[in-house]
């Protein structure tokens, strides 16, 4: 396994930790929710489609393709949910105070 994958899966663990966590505390709004599930299945699909590519068997243009466009919507999905999860927690806080 190369770091690549375990930096994603690192990533992808640390995300849905965030949004447990942040659940704990208060309920996600749905915005939270619907970033987070769809930058989860960016995930799946851009683990999904690697590992089809990985395996040496000829595959169509098309997953060679999304394998090209999902990582970089997956690294765009997961900047926007941490900043929802994690960040916009400390300004609400300081709002309140």
């Amino acid at each position: 396994m190369t770091i690549h994958k375990l930096i994603s899966l690192a990533v992808l663990a640390f995300l849905v930790l965030s949004a447990y966590r942040k659940h704990q505390a208060a309920p996600l709004e749905a915005l939270e929710v619907a970033v987070v599930v769809i930058t989860v299945l960016l995930f799946v699909a851009t683990i999904a489609t690697g590992g089809a590519l990985s395996t040496g068997k000829s595959m169509p243009a098309v997953v060679s393709q999304l394998h090209l466009i999902t990582p970089l919507l997956t690294v765009a999905g997961t900047a926007v949910a941490l900043y929802l999860l994690l960040w916009k927690v400390e300004e609400t806080l300081q709002v309140m105070l």
